[in-house]
């Protein structure tokens, strides 16, 4: 099967040797992860709309492709993240199915789109196929075929574990989702405990962190997957609590997780279908509730494991699974 991604909203050129040694966003990283397993099997052709100038060039299993690159017809168009580019591409390739492989929650934008039984849409959770569908019906549209499957998590890389160091708390998320927030309860904790640490790492989509790190805080700037996995691995707490972002998925979760960290954040988005039962996923606008859940965790070792259902070689068997139900048939 020939398979056609599009990323028209990604904020630089990535392919699987740079997010070797650069920081990249996990949506991006996703992407790499799923095109290049399917691509063992699948000739996978990406473009990206912010290197769309760029000649065509094999790395890994991904075939990257420019404006004016020559490429076998797709049997299938991915379209990442951007769902109003859909009618454009339909235009240029009528005949290929095309699905929406959705990244994050839904919105007003989801008005533009146009869809057809030759469309679908992928979310990233259970959750996330809810509020999408929720949404498209609250937009007076006919909601086209909406499933999930879960991103693929990839922490462990062999060298990666390291012993957790007593009272390091991490964050390693984009300072926009509520990184100040999370500043606040660390302040608060940091009274009771005065040796505890916050590590903060970001995946580099949005640079810099205009201040000073309050005390106890370390800014480790824009970090490599493995450098940040590193990191995250010695912490003894992943520190979430904030509430104005809910994820879609949640990838930085379910990577403590794989690590054997536990996690502390709020109930809303997918955190709990992500986390473990053990993890504290709890009301995190009550500042005594962070704090007395923080002390707890930290006070006792405990380790976690992520589900099954978010490795790598069971995402894209997923994937596969849901081609053979939805794509194939529909081009007989």
């Amino acid at each position: 099967m020939n398979i056609l991604f599009i990323d028209t909203t990604a904020y630089k050129p990535y392919d699987v040797e740079r997010a070797k040694t650069e920081s990249l966003g996990g949506s991006e990283a996703t992407m790499l992860r799923v095109a290049n397993g399917l691509g063992a099997k699948h000739a996978c052709y990406l473009y990206q709309g912010i290197n769309s100038n760029r000649p065509a060039e094999r790395i890994g299993n991904i075939n990257h492709i420019g404006m004016d690159s020559e490429f076998p017809a797709p049997d299938l168009v991915v379209h990442f993240r951007m769902p109003t580019d859909i009618p454009l591409w339909k235009g240029l390739y009528p005949a290929a199915k095309h699905i929406m492989w959705m990244q994050d929650l839904g919105g007003d934008w989801l008005k533009d789109c146009h869809y057809d039984e030759r469309t679908a849409i992928v979310c990233t959770s259970k959750f996330h196929a809810h509020q999408v569908t929720k949404e498209l019906q609250a937009n007076g549209l006919k909601a086209p075929a909406v499933t999930h499957v879960y991103n693929p998590v990839c922490a462990h890389y062999g060298d990666v574990l390291r012993a957790k160091v007593p009272h390091r708390l991490g964050f390693f998320s984009s300072p926009h989702k509520g990184l100040m927030e999370v500043l606040g309860h660390f302040e608060k904790l940091r009274e009771v405990l005065p040796d505890a640490e916050l590590v903060v790492g970001n995946p580099g989509y949005i640079t810099g962190i205009p201040m000073e790190p309050p005390p106890g805080v370390r800014f480790l700037g824009d970090l490599p997957h493995r450098k940040a996995m590193n990191q995250l691995s010695e912490c003894s707490l992943l520190f979430y609590p904030q509430t104005i972002f809910p994820e879609a998925f949640g990838i930085v979760m379910a990577e403590a997780n794989a690590l054997g960290v536990p996690v502390l954040a709020h109930r809303f988005g997918a955190c709990k279908e992500v986390c473990q039962p053990e993890d504290a996923i709890i009301d995190c606008k009550d500042a005594d509730n962070v704090l007395e859940h923080a002390l707890t965790m930290l006070s006792k070792p405990a380790t976690r494991q992520m589900h099954d259902a978010f490795k790598l070689d069971n995402v894209i068997a997923a994937w596969e699974a849901y081609l053979a139900k939805e794509v194939i048939p529909a081009q007989r």
